[in-house]
């Protein structure tokens, strides 16, 4: 037996494997090399073969020499490729995305994914691993502009809880819609008045101040300097007159024909009646406010990980984010005071205290809400327009950031306005509002 031996590789030789595979026969003389390009004709004369001797196919592999591998650097590409390209659109069945809020433990927030299967029409041998190689994957836009991720609304207690007692004569100074008690009614002061003393000419007066001029009191409207009380100027900006005559607040006491204060009703009869002086006042308002993914991440926030302004894939989706929100420190200065829900029926959003035995009701922040926009900036927009809330606010004789002037909320043409856009267990047996328009997430 002699076969040849290997050549090693010189300094200008490549060492790179030979792609195809060389066997040598191991008997001596017969000088045929058998590769993987007259295989198949080996095969067939194996199979000839066969058939002319009718021998089986094991007596006649016997007959052929031994043979050994002199190098078996190659390998077969049957069924193993370099390479394979797969898409979506071969699909079995179309894809379908996944929406998950946490993973299971509940620690990491976790995105949304799309999967889909593909059938291979053949086996694929020796895979190790795989590679993404490109994806077409879409960033979507959050569902609300961020200056619309503020849900704003006014907690509104009742006449009673709202009272600061009865009235004191001796008290001088009270601030504006402090609600008293008097000879058996509630009355409510429309003009917070602070004593000045005599009128002089080089003070600078502000709306509030009364003073005495000429035996009489007047009240301050507008921020004036060297206006005589008596002068019934007015300014051009508002048509309103600077100063006005009063009856001396700290002398009178309340009643219904009183400069500062007028009547609310009798005490035991109107108790538990919503407190309307504290629509718009900065001091009813709260809010439920969405993060913004701009100055904030899910994983800069422990468990339970505050709701972000993000895309949202449904309305059922929103309300999970909204009731997230209302239930999160991080996102409302009241946790969990509201709770939403969407009704499918009307395809509207619901929205209800948690509480069912608090007397106290609620009103959303509406279109141009005077006080919203005070805390926020022109540039923002109440969320609640967007959950469907279209009310513009208007409302007879009142002017915004909780100022009614000389009307009377409590009248029943105004109050019955408010009910229809207010919410809780005290309104007309109804604790719920449902938003009178559809929702918007586009």
């Amino acid at each position: 037996m002699e076969q040849e031996q290997a050549v090693l590789p010189t300094e200008n030789q490549t060492t790179e494997p030979q792609v195809e595979e060389t066997v040598q026969e191991a008997e001596e003389g017969t000088g045929e090399t058998k590769t993987v390009k007259n295989f198949w004709e080996r095969l067939d004369e194996v199979f000839n073969l066969s058939k002319q001797t009718n021998q089986n196919l094991e007596d006649i592999l016997e007959q052929f020499p031994d043979f050994q591998r002199t190098n078996a650097i190659g390998k077969s590409a049957l069924f193993q490729p370099e390479r394979i390209s797969i898409n979506s659109k071969d699909a079995l069945i179309k894809s379908n995305v996944i929406d998950k809020k946490y993973d299971e433990e509940s620690t990491v927030l976790a995105q949304s994914y799309s999967s889909f299967r593909i059938r291979f029409q053949k086996p694929l041998l020796n895979v190790k691993s795989i590679q993404l190689l490109s994806g077409i994957v879409p960033t979507p836009t959050n569902s609300f502009p961020n200056n619309e991720r503020i849900f704003g609304y006014y907690k509104i207690t009742d006449v009673q809880t709202s009272s600061s007692g009865a009235w004191n004569g001796a008290q001088v100074t009270y601030n504006t819609y402090t609600i008293v008690t008097y000879a058996g009614n509630y009355y409510y002061n429309w003009r917070a008045f602070t004593s000045a003393g005599a009128w002089f000419f080089t003070t600078i007066y502000n709306p509030g101040d009364w003073v005495t001029y000429l035996g009489n009191a007047y009240y301050c409207l507008q921020r004036n300097e060297n206006i005589a009380p008596t002068s019934q100027i007015l300014n051009p900006a508002t048509s309103e007159p600077y100063w006005i005559p009063v009856n001396n607040p700290q002398t009178v006491a309340p009643n219904a024909n009183s400069d500062f204060w007028i009547l609310i009703g009798a005490v035991g009869d109107v108790d538990t009646d919503p407190n309307w002086l504290l629509v718009g006042r900065l001091s009813a308002f709260h809010y439920i406010e969405f993060l913004d993914f701009n100055f904030a991440q899910p994983e800069d926030y422990e468990v339970p990980i505050p709701a972000f302004n993000r895309f949202f894939q449904s309305y059922g989706d929103l309300v999970d984010n909204l009731n997230l929100g209302a239930s999160n420190a991080e996102n409302t200065d009241l946790p969990g005071e509201l709770y939403f829900e969407y009704v499918e029926l009307y395809n509207k959003i619901r929205v209800s205290p948690v509480d069912q035995n608090s007397t106290a009701i609620y009103i959303p922040s509406w279109l141009n809400d005077k006080t919203f926009l005070d805390i926020y900036g022109d540039q923002y927009e109440p969320m609640s327009v967007r959950l469907g809330f279209t009310w513009d606010g208007a409302l007879p004789g009142y002017y915004g950031n909780g100022f009614w002037g000389t009307t009377n909320p409590f009248t029943e043409n105004i109050a019955d306005i408010l009910y229809d856009y207010s919410f809780g267990n005290n309104v007309k047996n109804q604790n719920y509002l449902t938003f009178n328009s559809y929702p918007n997430i586009s």
